[in-house]
């Protein structure tokens, strides 16, 4: 029965995607801006973590969705891509399997990427075709080029510094068992977990401005 009422709740999309709507919403100074300093800058931070895929997580329908898990050298796994603003908004997190190469995500990631923003993401998305997606929709790029790039390009070291804040999110929602190694068999399922993770490190952060505003 436990397993079932599981189920029952990662299958309520439209309330989950409320959920953090309201979240979004109630969290003070979401604009997609840095930190609301003067000068700061829309920031749009990708990045993707793989996610070591327990025994219990295989064997999923095979008539069903597919379950988005890969095979490595590291064992099975499964990628979750994410990609936030400068306020640790979460803008759009799928998952894929764990082989999947970072660039092949990007347009995804992408899709709704303003003219005023400004991609931040590591070494993993410097290729010509994010560079020409990112120049196309008006934005502007902070990637450091890879070592093999034959006319490497400048970097802004300070605004390639908050690349650390996507890493720190994904530090703080595998702090929870459940997405720091999978064990659901569907995406689906493990897509909720991953969502709600995100949903209660908001939740922290609007008790935390809520108690800053009170003291």
């Amino acid at each position: 029965m436990k397993g079932l009422r599981d189920r029952h709740w990662f299958c309520l999309v439209s309330v989950r995607d409320c959920v953090l709507a309201l979240l979004h919403r109630l969290v003070d100074d979401d604009d997609g801006s840095d930190d609301g300093s003067s000068g700061s800058v829309r920031l749009r931070m990708v990045d993707s973590s793989s996610i070591r895929v327990h025994r219990h997580g295989a064997g999923a329908p095979r008539d069903g969705e597919p379950p988005q898990i890969g095979v490595s050298r590291g064992g099975r796994t499964t990628k979750v891509h994410l990609g936030i603003d400068g306020n640790a908004m979460v803008k759009t997190v799928f998952l894929t399997p764990g082989q999947a190469a970072d660039c092949t995500q990007a347009e995804a990631l992408l899709a709704d990427l303003g003219q005023d923003e400004t991609v931040v993401g590591d070494k993993a998305y410097d290729t010509d075709a994010i560079l020409g997606l990112i120049e196309t929709a008006g934005a502007t790029a902070v990637i450091p080029s890879k070592s093999n790039r034959k006319s490497p390009r400048s970097l802004d070291r300070e605004t390639d510094k908050t690349r650390n804040l996507v890493e720190r999110f994904f530090g703080r929602i595998t702090e929870f068992r459940r997405v720091a190694t999978r064990y659901d068999k569907t995406a689906r399922n493990f897509l909720s977990a991953v969502r709600l993770a995100i949903s209660r490190f908001l939740l922290r952060r609007i008790t935390d401005q809520s108690i800053e505003s009170t003291a």
